[in-house]
């Protein structure tokens, strides 16, 4: 044996005892069949594919890359190896079930951080306006309207075409986080400014002035509590609409491309109609992923607001 060097599948075994009649190769191991019968698999082991069953009547072997197969004389075949996968493989022939979790980190990830980049915009400009009122409400209030009338979707389509592929798989992937977070934090800003508008003539806060409290520490410490609950129900609904945004946009093309697995291209196959008839688990597991996640972010906001809410802790 020659080329290069892999300890586990260049050391051929020493209880190889007999004329051997063939020999095949698939991914990292070897199988032969001997003369008496008798085949030998060596090799990486993984998915057990070097470990061959014990037989004496064999008159043929056929390997694959991870899967082997030995025809017996009685016209019975035995196989060992790769069994399959639980959810299938896609067009090129990857395992769509470890595809299907390392695109929920990526696509969880993505709208992770665009909603935190938005919240904390939202929050600041937000809380600003609302609590000082005046001309910097009104200049916060304009500039807010401003970026709510842009077009975002093909202004991230554009910006996408032309500085995705620029910036390789990590910088595509900041850029969009970037563009969904600097786009959607109108609407987080409206509900602190409206929540603040309400709370800063309470009278929590009228006594808190009253003592000399600063206005930073009025913010933080007295009206942040009591708009928690539905700052956090935003959040949430943020969460899954910025990933069924990047779904979107990796769907057609513009978002996360391959080889980066992501929930909105695995679906990219699913606009042929042979793929939506006779291959279904290409479409229906991503799908199924993206839309049960969605539906839990939901419901996991709902319960944090119930947790956190002071009077629905009172009633």
């Amino acid at each position: 044996m020659w080329g290069a060097a892999s300890p586990a599948r260049d050391t051929i075994p020493a209880h190889i005892h007999g004329q051997v009649v063939n020999i095949q190769a698939g991914r990292e191991h070897y199988t032969v069949l001997l003369r008496d019968g008798s085949v030998v698999s060596w090799g990486d082991d993984n998915h057990g594919r070097a470990s061959a069953p014990t037989v004496s009547n064999a008159v043929d072997i056929f390997v694959g890359v991870d899967h082997n197969y030995v025809l017996l004389a009685n016209g019975n075949v035995q196989t060992w190896g790769l069994r399959g996968f639980i959810f299938g493989t896609d067009n090129t022939g990857r395992d769509i079930f470890s595809r299907l979790w390392f695109a929920g980190r990526y696509s969880m990830l993505i709208g992770a951080v665009a909603v935190f980049v938005s919240t904390i915009i939202g929050l600041i400009l937000g809380s600003i306006s609302g609590y000082f009122g005046g001309a910097v409400d009104m200049f916060i209030m304009r500039f807010g309207e401003a970026v709510t009338a842009l077009p975002q979707l093909p202004i991230i389509v554009i910006l996408m075409f032309r500085f995705g592929n620029e910036f390789g798989p990590v910088g595509g992937m900041v850029l969009i986080m970037a563009l969904l977070g600097f786009l959607q934090w109108p609407a987080l800003m409206r509900l602190v400014r409206g929540q603040f508008l309400q709370a800063r003539d309470s009278e929590y806060v009228v006594a808190a002035r009253t003592l000399g409290v600063g206005q930073v520490k009025i913010i933080f410490r007295h009206i942040f509590p009591n708009i928690a609950s539905a700052v956090i129900v935003s959040l949430t609904l943020g969460l899954a609409g910025a990933m069924l945004t990047e779904t979107g946009l990796s769907f057609i093309g513009f978002g996360i491309t391959e080889p980066t697995p992501t929930w909105g291209n695995m679906l990219t196959g699913a606009n042929n109609s042979i793929v939506l008839r006779e291959q279904w688990w290409r479409w229906v597991f991503p799908a199924t992923a993206l839309v049960t996640t969605a539906i839990s972010i939901n419901l996991i906001g709902d319960g944090l607001r119930e947790a956190t809410d002071p009077r629905a802790r009172g009633r």
